[in-house]
């Protein structure tokens, strides 16, 4: 593993865990504390975001395992030394600044957006270069089958999202909750009646409570 590079080094040196919180608190955490920070509400309502990325790092995951068990890196790919590392991974960032100017006046702009462009999508983009050929080539037939299908699982939510709108998030929250306002109070009084039964329920220990009549009569 001393001979590695760039990423190739630090995924075969770093603890699985690591990578993975990192690539966790990276990725989730960080849209979900700016999300609530500068727009007032954390939401995630892409899945391709939500779980297709989340899909992508478990093949991040299933390199590094490989890479640690002194799997082979492609001629090709491990002639490149650190600085070629840091170059690709410089290309990988100037893609994903020209994907987002070309792309925010069709989506509501907002910061976090800007910061999955520029920082997740490239991070996936380098590791889709650097690790896919290490997956295929040193991984086990069930590796390189689970490579394939959680790369396929990526790519039905990203038709998905972008079908059901759902890549422009904020717009997307905004069209549901405009739509749902008309039925919001019915179901706020809903959710008030069934709590307090709820709670009444607890008090007397009946096994016979009816939540499900309670809320769709709390509707009518």
């Amino acid at each position: 593993m001393d001979h590695l590079n760039g990423g190739y080094w630090l995924l075969a040196n770093a603890p699985v865990w690591a990578t993975a919180l990192v690539l966790y608190m990276g990725t989730m955490g960080v849209l979900f504390a700016g999300r609530n920070r500068l727009e007032g509400m954390p939401y995630q309502v892409s899945y391709s975001a939500q779980l297709g990325d989340g899909a992508l790092f478990v093949i991040v995951l299933l390199a590094a395992g490989i890479l640690q068990r002194g799997g082979a890196v492609p001629h090709w790919l491990g002639q490149l030394d650190g600085s070629e590392h840091i170059v690709l991974m410089a290309v990988c960032m100037m893609l994903g600044v020209l994907v987002s100017f070309a792309t925010h006046k069709s989506r509501s702009g907002q910061a976090t957006d800007v910061y999955h462009d520029v920082v997740i999508a490239p991070v996936i983009l380098y590791f889709a270069i650097t690790l896919v050929p290490v997956v295929w080539t040193s991984g086990n037939d069930i590796e390189w089958v689970a490579m394939v299908e959680l790369a396929g699982l990526w790519l039905v939510f990203v038709i998905k999202d972008s079908r059901e709108k759902r890549l422009d998030q904020r717009s997307w929250l905004l069209g549901h909750a405009h739509r749902s306002s008309t039925t919001g109070g019915a179901r706020r009084r809903a959710d008030v009646q069934l709590l307090g039964r709820f709670v009444r329920c607890i008090g007397w220990s009946a096994p016979s409570c009816s939540f499900d009549h309670t809320y769709r009569h709390a509707l009518e």
